[in-house]
């Protein structure tokens, strides 16, 4: 998965018309300046991350990405250690998210571990098995029973209707955490 960063002259996250750089990381970490002429020097990324972008910004970068994160007023993260999160606030980027639907706006195979957070949904459970690599992680926290949970029966019928399998089970206070590995073969 390819990430990019619209970077100021102080390294801080940005709209397009304050950006000087874009840090972009897959894998790597690369920097690619940008001069007068932004738009031609903008490579596809499939996030695309600034901060306090204008409604005409977001048009135009939309073009240059599969997902488009205004940080604005979000938190600070750092894409090359991000971890994913889907929860009731949408998709998460290190504590930065996004309000989805069913349909994750990403593409099949892309991430090692994908936490789920107090949603219990067999459509978005399916949509994580495809965006998780083989052999990923998924890590599912749901609120214990008796804090209005599900029940425990209910969520393992769940996670191997999604092609999970559940490999361990942790208490954390009234939280439990269902840790999953992706079954390989055909979701169907």
């Amino acid at each position: 998965m390819k990430i990019g960063v619209l970077r100021g002259k102080n390294g801080d996250i940005t709209n397009l018309v304050n950006a000087v750089s874009i840090s972009t990381s897959n894998g790597k970490r690369e920097d690619i300046m940008l001069t007068y002429e932004k738009i031609e020097s903008l490579k596809r990324t499939d996030l695309l991350i600034a901060r306090g972008l204008l409604d005409g910004e977001k048009g135009i970068l939309r073009n240059f990405t599969e997902l488009l994160i205004d940080l604005e007023p979000l938190k600070e993260i750092n894409v090359e250690t991000s971890n994913v999160e889907i929860g009731k606030f949408g998709l998460c980027v290190e504590g930065s998210c996004v309000k989805i639907g069913h349909l994750l706006p990403i593409r099949d195979n892309v991430f090692k571990e994908v936490s789920v957070v107090d949603i219990l949904d067999l459509g978005i459970l399916k949509e994580v098995n495809r965006i998780i690599k083989d052999k990923g992680t998924l890590r599912l926290f749901l609120r214990d029973k008796s804090m209005g949970g599900p029940d425990p029966k209910k969520i393992v019928g769940y996670v191997e209707a999604s092609r999970f399998i559940v490999m361990e089970v942790k208490a954390h206070q009234f939280t439990w955490e269902y840790r999953c590995s992706k079954r390989t073969g055909r979701l169907s």
